[in-house]
């Protein structure tokens, strides 16, 4: 092009108006280069492509058998953790291991474990951990962290999972495990890692326990399946011996197992044909156990690969031709139009409108030209003056809070007690007898509720809680309640925690005539003995009495649970937290009817029973 048509082109360029200009500036430009830039991106790919797909494969394969290999170092690694733990060995060494123990010593040996390998868990989420012990050892029934050998030992295969921990030190198993979803228990397939675990203990017997590390099977099919990238791609793990060991599609690989075992054996990591289909195979190698993850690509799909992007490119042409113009059109437009939504932004903040801003929908994510800045600083001041008109407004309701806490901190419970003794002279002055007497029994039993914050109480302040309830009880039900209690003078020092005996008298209430019309009285007795080192609490009424599956489960914790049993499940609950699982609420059918509840404590005073609560 010579001076003279480059000062005529300059002159027509600058004539046009800024929109013309823009364009023009915009669109030849974007319009040249994208088209150079497709025509020589298509001829790349048409000559590279296959080469470039396979390699990608390649790398995705060998990422992914990087990715199982960590999982199964981390395995290792947690599992010889495991074996190596002080607290396994200093439990797991003493000569009565395994022998009968009482519950709280069970309880204590099962603690210092879970401990332990809870803590190693939480260290490396995702994995799950356990032991494999004696059947005979009460806690491996929880199937949590523990679980009986017999699991293991009543497998086919028991003998080939021997035989490889032995020449290997470990294997490796799908196991079904048992979980909780919910109220419901359901199977779920897990990849472990099975070691033996050595004990010598201090006998110088030497004993023989397995370790199970796990990991869900989905965790490992996912990552196989996330190396799929090419559509109808099968990958499998193979062990040393060719065998297929998972798969990332079970229901594809079933009917062309035949021949993918005839390709393993053959060795063949290049291609083959199954069932008229031919398929690409790239593998990988797991350094720890010489196992091998193969992927097999059908060939198939590197041709709809080429066809979508040969589809792709055309289609990009046709976007540009019709986007490029459009876009250049409105380009000014629409920074004029920036400039304006700023303008209306300020204009609501000047009339007081403090709530307005730009927001991240004007200025989007990852964009930062000088409108944008603009924007941004703008809903910084918006928000700073927001942010200091809340602290002005969050100030003066601290001090009101402020104050109703100091009007609130003299409220306690002698306030209760106080109000309780007015009704009750007040109805004595009134002659109301009968409700001085409620409001007798009633701050009685609040009083023995609340007990000055404390859990520990007397047998004989519970006895007198429990005569209290009953009472007022009685004016609801016109005196239809008859209650008795034998208490030996010897007994009533003892201590018993709070509240354990008014759920189940109520529970009988409520049994007893609430629940039946037909039902005019009802008796409750209440009787105390001691037995060894032991004080048993038997609570008898003349109910209709409860069929024996409801009597197993009214004393089974369940926070979720509802209606009156709950009470009774709650107060078992804190009985054998206290002194052990061996104590707490059993309930047995009564002569010729009825129902009784036998409460099981130690016999302590109330500062023995103090020290246990508070540690």
């Amino acid at each position: 092009m010579n001076p003279l048509q480059k000062s005529r082109l300059r002159r027509y360029f600058d004539r046009l108006s800024m929109r013309q200009k823009m364009w023009f500036s915009f669109s030849l430009p974007t319009f040249a280069v994208t088209v150079l830039v497709l025509v020589i991106t298509f001829f790349s790919f048409q000559g590279s492509y296959r080469q470039r797909l396979m390699t990608s494969a390649g790398q995705d394969n060998l990422q992914t058998c990087r990715l199982i290999e960590s999982y199964m170092n981390s395995m290792t690694f947690i599992s010889e953790q495991v074996s190596r733990s002080s607290v396994i060995h200093d439990v797991l060494e003493t000569s009565d291991f395994g022998a009968a123990k009482s519950g709280r010593e069970s309880f204590i040996e099962y603690l210092a474990l879970s401990e332990m390998i809870s803590e190693l868990e939480n260290e490396n989420m995702g994995l799950r951990i356990g032991l494999y012990l004696p059947d005979e050892i009460a806690y491996t029934n929880n199937q949590l962290n523990f679980y009986p050998l017999s699991q293991l030992t009543n497998r086919a295969d028991y003998e080939e999972i021997v035989s490889e921990m032995n020449k290997l030190g470990c294997c490796f198993r799908f196991l079904d495990e048992q979980v909780n979803f919910g109220n419901a228990r359901r199977s779920v397939p897990y990849f472990c890692r099975l070691a033996p675990l050595v004990i010598v203990n201090e006998d110088g017997v030497r004993n023989e326990y397995i370790i199970k590390v796990e990991m869900e099977k989905e965790v490992l099919t996912r990552a196989m399946e996330n190396t799929t990238l090419l559509g109808g791609s099968l990958v499998l793990l193979v062990d040393q011996m060719n065998e297929v060991f998972c798969t990332s599609d079970d229901e594809r690989y079933s009917p062309l197992l035949p021949d993918i075992v005839k390709a393993l054996e053959a060795g063949n990591w290049e291609a083959v044909d199954l069932y008229g289909v031919r398929y690409l195979v790239v593998g990988s190698a797991l350094e720890l156990n010489n196992w091998r993850l193969v992927s097999f690509i059908p060939e198939s799909s590197f041709n709809a690969q080429m066809e979508f992007i040969f589809f792709m490119i055309a289609l990009a042409l046709v976007c540009i031709i019709l986007t490029v113009s459009a876009v250049s059109t409105v380009l000014s437009r629409y920074y004029v139009g920036r400039i304006d939504l700023l303008n209306g932004r300020m204009q609501n903040v000047t009339e007081g409108q403090v709530n307005s801003r730009m927001g991240e929908e004007a200025y989007g994510e990852g964009r930062g030209d000088e409108m944008d800045e603009l924007y941004r600083n703008f809903d910084y001041m918006t928000d700073e003056v927001r942010r200091l008109l809340k602290e002005e407004y969050e100030l003066g309701r601290s001090i009101t809070r402020a104050e109703m806490r100091a009007l609130q901190a003299q409220i306690n419970p002698h306030f209760l007690y106080n109000t309780l003794d007015i009704i009750n002279w007040g109805a004595m002055d009134h002659g109301a007898e009968d409700v001085a007497r409620i409001a007798r029994d009633l701050g009685l039993y609040y009083r023995l509720t609340l007990n000055r914050g404390s859990s520990v109480i007397t047998l004989a302040d519970e006895i007198r809680h429990v005569e209290a309830f009953i009472r007022i009880e009685n004016v609801h039900y016109d005196n239809a309640i008859d209650f008795r209690f034998d208490l030996p003078e010897e007994l009533s020092r003892y201590a018993c925690l709070n509240a354990i005996l008014q759920p189940i008298v109520e529970n009988s209430i409520v049994h007893g005539i609430a629940e039946h019309a037909d039902i005019d009285r009802t008796s409750i007795y209440i009787g105390v003995t001691r037995v060894k080192d032991d004080i048993q609490i038997s609570v008898t009424d003349d109910g209709p009495g409860m069929s024996a599956e409801k009597a197993a489960a009214i004393t089974v914790y369940n926070p979720g649970a509802k209606g009156h049993g709950y009470g009774i499940a709650n107060t078992n609950f804190r009985l054998q937290l206290c002194y052990g699982e061996q104590y707490g609420i059993t309930y047995h059918p009564a002569q010729p009817h009825g129902t009784v509840a036998v409460v099981r404590i130690r016999a302590m005073m109330p500062n023995e029973l103090e020290k246990l609560v508070n540690g």
